[in-house]
């Protein structure tokens, strides 16, 4: 009877303890698993990194060890195929753990869980969570970089007896500052930049043809007459007249030049230009006319608010406008933004599993699948070194992708790809593929190529990072992104060869996306 009496209190304690281990369990939970801090996430690339939290309703719970598990189910397969597996971990760390198992293959959903241990040896298993793998460096099936043709610009030029005069004010200091015209897009591609330097031993007129910022050709011209200290600080009036290919430069009423223009061109963009490093210069009542002697455009600098260089910001005094370091553009000159769409068909007879469209730009893009807006960014895909790489990002489309023929449709625009840097090209480009996974296993791809339509004079007119975009309605075309567009006037896009070895990579970051909005106050 003692000894029984010894094994009761026995029982019931341990009983308690394990009472109390399973409501620590039952309490405890493993949430918010992230890997690379994206719940979730599909086309990734590089080494995933695991995160998660725990939460214990016990005071100081906290915890000890971990396992993580990785694995992938091929597709018509019940049995899992496991990559990795950590073994349990002693360690309380429960953020950006990197993956250490075999090498994970391209577009492939991963599935992974975590164990953890708290304080008291209590196990805890989470949820499964997924990933998905990018690209990777395999070839995008079917897709090349496509472009919008361009006009010729030999083309623009038709009339035999095209003329036309540019006449402005200037005051400077020494410094080399000069007036450039005939600039095919804003300050993006060829110009002529007429500069007068005088932080030499003489006072020059120089002439260059140049692109973005790199001269194509120059003549220095020495201009007699003129001392360093007679020219400076006084007011003079430059005028120069083209008419074809000739082009004659006057100097306060004075013919300074009579030279051959490289290529024939128009006035197009116009703009200022100060040489970096060296002083301002003084600018007031710009002319310029046409062949009927008619004035196109007059500025003199009266509202300091408005003018032609407007909205880029220039110090005006008294009726003069600044030109201090650089470029000064006016942001006029029009470059629409290619849209490109194509029409696909998905077969009555097929369920869809999965679709992922992967997309890489030259420039930024946004995207739409039958008329909805597919990915609500801003600036995609990101900036990246654009002579070394670019990036590209990956979506799931399937809830906009229906049975029968669908639209897809891109409008470019130039983000951060600066065309005033040659070395990264001047073309706003787009590379894409959609690939629609089956639940029968089979699987179908569509690829930018020849055979996808381009529109090159839809309603964004012009658009630039700081001077911001020009949309007019007038341009707007009907139903683009879908099935249902009139595709009168759209041309077949062209393979943009001179970038087909430009390596892509998966975009390091998140897209940039409005997370709200704020109304303004009034009074």
């Amino acid at each position: 009877m003692k000894r029984i009496g010894r094994v009761i209190p026995l029982i019931a304690f341990l009983m308690i303890i394990l009472a109390g281990c399973s409501s620590s369990s039952a309490s405890a939970k493993i949430f918010d698993l992230t890997v690379n801090y994206k719940t979730n996430p599909i086309g990734i690339e590089g080494i995933p990194c695991f995160s998660w939290k725990m939460e214990d309703d016990k005071q100081g719970q906290k915890q000890t060890a971990y396992q993580i598990q990785v694995f992938y189910t091929k597709h018509g397969e019940e049995k899992s195929q496991y990559v990795w597996d950590s073994g349990k971990v002693e360690s309380g760390v429960s953020v950006a753990i990197p993956y250490e198992g075999e090498k994970l293959l391209p577009e492939t959903i991963y599935c992974w869980k975590v164990d953890v241990w708290n304080q008291d040896g209590i196990r805890i298993t989470s949820e499964r969570a997924t990933f998905e793998t990018g690209k990777m460096d395999t070839e995008w099936e079917g897709a090349s970089w496509i472009i919008a043709e361009e006009p010729d610009r030999d083309e623009i030029i038709a009339e035999e007896d095209l003329w036309y005069e540019i006449e402005y004010e200037f005051e400077m200091n020494k410094t080399s500052s000069g007036f450039i015209w005939g600039a095919e897009q804003s300050r993006y591609g060829e110009y002529y930049l007429w500069q007068i330097d005088t932080t030499g031993d003489q006072v020059e007129l120089v002439m260059t043809r140049r692109k973005n910022e790199e001269i194509l050709e120059e003549e220095v011209l020495p201009l007699k007459g003129y001392t360093i200290e007679e020219f400076t600080e006084k007011f003079h009036r430059m005028r120069i007249h083209v008419q074809k290919e000739k082009v004659d430069t006057y100097l306060d009423g004075r013919l300074i030049s009579e030279k051959k223009a490289i290529i024939p061109t128009q006035v197009l963009g116009i703009g200022l230009w100060v040489t970096r490093g060296t002083d301002e210069c003084w600018y007031d009542n710009i002319i310029i006319r046409d062949s009927k002697d008619q004035v196109v455009l007059r500025e003199s600098f009266s509202d300091v608010q408005e003018h032609i260089f407007s909205p880029y910001y220039m110090k005006i005094r008294n009726g003069w406008g600044r030109a201090d370091s650089g470029y000064i553009m006016q942001p006029g000159g029009e470059e629409p933004a290619p849209m490109f769409r194509k029409v696909f068909e998905i077969p009555a007879n097929k369920e869809i599993d999965s679709a992922r469209l992967y997309i890489s730009a030259l420039g930024i893009y946004d995207a739409f699948i039958n008329g909805q807006d597919i990915c609500e960014e801003y600036g995609a895909p990101g900036q990246s070194v654009y002579s070394q790489e670019v990036y590209y990002r990956t979506y799931d489309v399937s809830e906009y992708l229906q049975e029968g023929k669908n639209a897809i449709g891109f409008i470019l625009g130039h983000g951060r790809y600066d065309r005033a840097h040659g070395r990264w090209g001047d073309e706003l480009a787009l590379c894409g593929q959609l690939t629609i996974q089956y639940e029968d296993g089979s699987k179908d791809i569509f690829g930018t190529d020849e055979s996808w339509s381009v529109y090159s004079d839809g309603p964004i007119r012009s658009d630039d990072l700081f001077s911001g975009e020009y949309y007019d309605t007038n341009y707007e075309v009907d139903n683009w992104s879908t099935v249902e567009c009139d595709e009168k006037g759209w041309q077949y896009a062209r393979i943009y060869e001179e970038k087909s070895g430009l390596r892509k990579k998966a975009a390091p970051d998140n897209g940039v996306i409005c997370i709200g909005t704020l109304e303004a106050r009034h009074g």
